[in-house]
């Protein structure tokens, strides 16, 4: 089951307990021991950083590569992909097909979770666009990589509530 709340945009992963909202801020999650903070790949800025984990969820679903992105101490994006069987640490199990096959998973996963909601497929992506944001299942052929990413309308850090659709 696809850990987000529809109508909301809100993460739940159960173990460990982590949730993740569009207003969540770098000290949010800075206070909870569960990420472990770096700089993001490609960049020197101290203002960007990231944060990762780990998790399963309690129909018994995995996902890897938890990773949370803030800018001026702003969540920007979640990106995170699903645990398949057979899976293993680092780049052994990694193939092509595996990758499809998980990009697929994730496509079914999103058409549950959205159920009734119109899709936006483009090159290697299938979107959704939502009142708090949008979600997408993509496969990145530059890294190999299947992932379902979570990108909140951004928030000025005087108005976390506010959102802004166009």
């Amino acid at each position: 089951m696809l850990p987000i709340d529809p109508a909301t945009g809100r993460l739940h992963f159960d173990d460990p307990l982590v949730e993740i909202v569009g207003r969540m801020t770098e000290a949010d999650a800075r206070a909870n021991p569960a990420f472990v903070f770096g700089a993001p790949y490609g960049t020197r800025s101290p203002e960007y950083c990231q944060a990762r984990f780990s998790s399963s969820t309690t129909d018994g679903d995995s996902f890897s590569g938890i990773v949370t992105f803030f800018a001026a101490s702003v969540l920007l994006d979640c990106s995170f992909a699903m645990v398949l069987p057979g899976d293993e640490h680092g780049w052994q199990s990694w193939s092509r097909q595996r990758e499809n096959e998980r990009k697929l998973r994730h496509d079914s996963l999103l058409t549950a979770a959205f159920r009734g909601l119109i899709s936006h497929t483009a090159y290697n992506s299938t979107s959704y666009q939502l009142p708090w944001g949008q979600v997408s299942s993509l496969f990145d052929p530059k890294s190999g990589c299947s992932s379902i990413v979570v990108r909140w309308h951004r928030r000025s850090p005087g108005n976390l509530e506010a959102t802004k659709t166009t």
